[in-house]
Order: C-alpha cells, then sequence, then structure tokens
C-alpha cells in the first residue's frame, strides 16, 4: 500500500538523476560484464559483491535507487567449496544481506556504455587517455587542499583526522594503486568500519570530479582511481 502511493515523479529514469558515485557502480559493474564477455563466462560468473560497492563509497540506499531505476539485478551467494561456479539465490525485494552480489541489467549495460563516453562535467579536466603515469592526485597538508593538477579537489577547513591520514599516507608512497589502512589501531574500534565510513567521507564534497577512492573490498585496504572513463584508471603502483 505505501509503495503504490509514491508519486511516481521521484522515480527520474536518467542519467542526470545519478549521484557521482552511483555512475561509478555502473562503470565497475561494466567492467565486470565486459570481463565476462570476453572470457566467454555467465554474466553471474563475475558479479561484483557488495563490499566492493560499499569499498567504493556507495551505500544500500544508493544500490535500492538503482534496483528500483532497472539498472542492477541481485541476488545471494550461495556458493561453496564444493561448488564447481558461483551460485546464486534470486532477491525479490530490496532488502541487501552480506553476500548480495550485483550485475548489469541490459538496461543498466546501455547506460553504463553511455557513461563510457560521457565527457567530464569538469570543462578542461583531464581524461584517461590524456593522463601519464607521472600525473597523480596531491595532497597538501599544511593547506589541508587536495589537488588534481591545477583542479582542487577537495579542501578541508576542520580538522579531519582519518581523512588526513590517509591522504598524508597516499602521497607519501607516491599514490598507489592500493595500499593497506594506514590508520592505527584502537580498542573498541572495528577497523574495516572505521576505514569504509573514511572511504565514503573522503568522497563527500568534491569541488571537481576527477578522482574517487575506494575500499579493496577486504576491509584492509584503500586505494582511488580515476573518473570520468568506463576503465578503471588506477596508477599501478607495480
Amino acid at each position: 500500500m505505501i509503495a503504490a502511493q509514491r508519486p511516481s515523479a521521484l522515480r527520474v529514469d536518467s542519467l542526470f538523476s545519478l549521484t557521482r558515485l552511483q555512475r561509478e557502480a555502473l562503470r565497475l559493474l561494466h567492467h565486470a560484464s565486459e570481463a565476462a564477455s570476453a572470457q566467454a563466462r555467465d554474466i553471474w560468473q563475475f558479479a561484483v559483491e557488495i563490499g566492493q560497492l560499499y569499498g567504493a563509497g556507495l551505500d544500500n540506499t544508493d544500490l535500492r535507487q538503482l534496483l528500483c531505476l532497472g539498472y542492477l539485478e541481485h541476488a545471494w551467494e550461495r556458493t561453496t567449496d564444493r561448488s564447481g561456479q558461483r551460485i546464486f539465490r534470486p532477491l525479490e525485494t530490496l532488502v541487501l544481506p552480506k553476500r548480495t552480489c550485483f550485475v548489469l541489467t541490459a538496461k543498466g549495460r546501455d547506460a553504463a556504455s553511455g557513461l563510457a563516453v560521457e565527457k567530464s562535467r569538469t570543462v578542461g579536466v583531464p581524461s584517461e587517455a590524456h593522463c601519464s603515469f607521472k600525473e597523480m592526485p596531491r595532497w597538501d597538508s599544511e593547506s589541508r587542499q587536495l589537488w588534481w593538477q591545477a583542479y582542487l579537489i577537495k579542501e578541508f577547513r576542520r580538522p579531519a583526522v582519518n581523512q588526513e591520514t590517509i591522504l598524508a599516507a597516499l602521497e607519501e608512497e607516491g599514490w598507489p594503486a592500493r595500499m593497506d589502512d594506514p590508520l592505527p589501531q584502537t580498542p573498541g574500534i572495528d577497523p574495516k568500519v572505521r576505514l569504509h565510513d573514511t572511504i565514503k567521507s573522503l568522497n563527500r564534497h568534491h569541488l571537481q570530479s576527477i578522482i574517487c577512492f575506494r575500499g579493496d573490498g577486504s576491509g584492509t585496504g584503500v586505494g582511488w582511481m580515476m573518473v570520468g572513463s568506463e576503465r578503471v584508471s588506477l596508477i599501478s603502483s607495480r
């Protein structure tokens, strides 16, 4: 009854209604879809785990919106050690249990393909095709500003110890694709939850849509990527 009373205007079926993180989720899922196609495997064998999307900064509301818009399909993974391949049980509601995985629908693949050719919303922001491995973000700890070339990405007007610790560690290490969680162990605090929350905060209030922070899916590492192109453009640390 409640669902039937929702105004239809709330469901804006347009890519322009998606947040930056929701767009990045479509790109990540499109990457998985393309990989499945390249290996001639069923798309569900490359389904993306909910933990990876959490690590990229999305929350349950972001994912439920994508489901309602018809871009994603989700299922609960019930694969065991004895399974010859990944096995899933379809989910018919918006409940998102721990082992939920996602794939793009046909509509979602079309949308992600559109994002792949979409130009950055910031005029003059360099795309992946024009970026060399020597180009990477820069964290200025004194001014508490995060930069990409001449573009100010984020500025901290108040102390944010956890976020600044991660940015300082990335700067010190030369901005690797992935690094171990640099936040110090604190009694009574779950480090995985803290890292997840910090990554979400790092992805908020960007002045330019150029880079995005994400977890590694294990809850123990953090990395970064370029946005505005289909292919994840992590600067390789190898």
